[in-house]
């Protein structure tokens, strides 16, 4: 299960994926949401990837992400 909160902690929405896929697929979902765009983006380092760190800088928000 993927979330997405905001500032405070409190939850906008959900994305689900299955046991065996890679965290960062659930990535796109979670951003898609009808909600406002975040400033930034904090994950763990299953979220690593240039793909997402890319497309989040096109979309203008700072990925906080540890590599891996």
């Amino acid at each position: 299960m993927h979330a997405r909160a905001d500032g405070q902690g409190r939850p906008l929405g959900f994305g689900l994926t299955g046991g065996e896929i890679s965290d960062y697929s659930g990535a796109d979902a979670l951003m898609d949401l009808p909600v406002v765009t975040p400033r930034r983006f904090l994950a763990d380092k299953g979220y690593d990837s240039d793909r997402i760190r890319e497309s989040l800088l096109f979309r203008g928000i700072l990925p906080v992400i540890p590599p891996r």
